[in-house]
Parts: C-alpha cells; sequence; structure tokens
C-alpha cells in the first residue's frame, strides 16, 4: 500500500512539473507572440508612414505645378487685358463716352 501511495504521489509531482513546464512554455510562446505582433506593428507602421510621405510628396508636387500653371495662365490673361487695353484704349474711352452722352 506504501509503494502505491509513493507511486501516485511521485506521478502527482511528475504531472506538477510538466504542467510547470507547460506553463513555462507557454508564457515563453506568448511572449514571443507578443514581440512578433510588436514587430510587425512596427514594420507595418513604418511602411504605411513612408508610403503617406510618398503620397503627400507626390501631392504638393502637383499642387505646385498646378499652381505654377495657374499663375502662368493667369499672368498671360493679365497680359492680353493689358496689351488689348493699350492698343484700344482710345476707342474703348470713345465708345464710353459715346454711350454715356446717349443715356
Amino acid at each position: 500500500m506504501d509503494l502505491v501511495i509513493k507511486r501516485l504521489s511521485s506521478i502527482e509531482e511528475a504531472s506538477a512539473g510538466i504542467i510547470e513546464a507547460a506553463e513555462n512554455e507557454k508564457k515563453a510562446l506568448e511572449q514571443q507572440m507578443r514581440e512578433r505582433i510588436q514587430a510587425f506593428d512596427e514594420e507595418a507602421e513604418k511602411a504605411t508612414q513612408e508610403k503617406l510621405d510618398q503620397i503627400r510628396s507626390s501631392l504638393n508636387e502637383e499642387m505646385q505645378k498646378s499652381l505654377a500653371d495657374l499663375q502662368k495662365a493667369t499672368e498671360d490673361s493679365i497680359q492680353a487685358i493689358e496689351n488689348d487695353y493699350n492698343q484700344n484704349h482710345e476707342k474703348l474711352a470713345a465708345g464710353l463716352i459715346a454711350k454715356m452722352i446717349e443715356e
């Protein structure tokens, strides 16, 4: 009977050791997974930030080009209006005076 109790006690100690080892391994695996998840998150964040920076840069370049094109078109329009005025200001003034007199 003592032998059976000793055997059961020994089996219980062994199973407790196995359970403890499994718990330790589980904790180690959980830590590894947390580290992998954190590394993945950091890498994804970095990749996302790089892509956003590229998009921002591209959009900024497009905006600057559009702004330059708009500025050039505006300057051309102003120059055309000034040229028309310089060439036709006497006719325009005479026309305005004629309209004012008719009214």
